[in-house]
């Protein structure tokens, strides 16, 4: 499992790092920074490794049931004249998917080595 230290000190190198990198580098350290520096706030908490495992398990089983779950609504709302794609969208927006899988990857990222 990471550290407190280890996270800052990679956060710290990006931050560093930044000033010479395009458009597109620059967008992608931005998204490691914010991933690393929530990694550190959920680490003070001083959560166990087998709670973080159990959270990324759980995590993990909600995404693929949301997913599932998917067809049964897109069945019972498909007469609404909305494309699948639009469905989708409002039926993972309802769900808070992006907040889901940005917490699995948080979760993930601590599980590494």
């Amino acid at each position: 499992m990471k550290t407190i230290e280890a996270i800052k000190k990679e956060r710290e190198q990006i931050i560093k790092s930044r000033g010479c990198l395009g458009i597109k580098e620059y967008n992608k350290a931005e998204k490691k920074v914010r991933l690393l520096t929530e990694c550190v706030f959920y680490l003070e908490t001083k959560p166990r490794p087998e709670f973080i495992k159990e959270s990324y398990n759980k995590t993990k089983t909600r995404i693929s049931i949301i997913k599932e779950r998917f067809i049964e609504y897109k069945t019972n709302t498909l007469d609404t004249g909305k494309t699948i794609s639009r469905l989708k969208s409002e039926w993972y927006s309802l769900n808070r998917m992006n907040t889901l899988k940005f917490q699995l990857s948080i979760l993930k990222y601590l599980l590494s080595e």
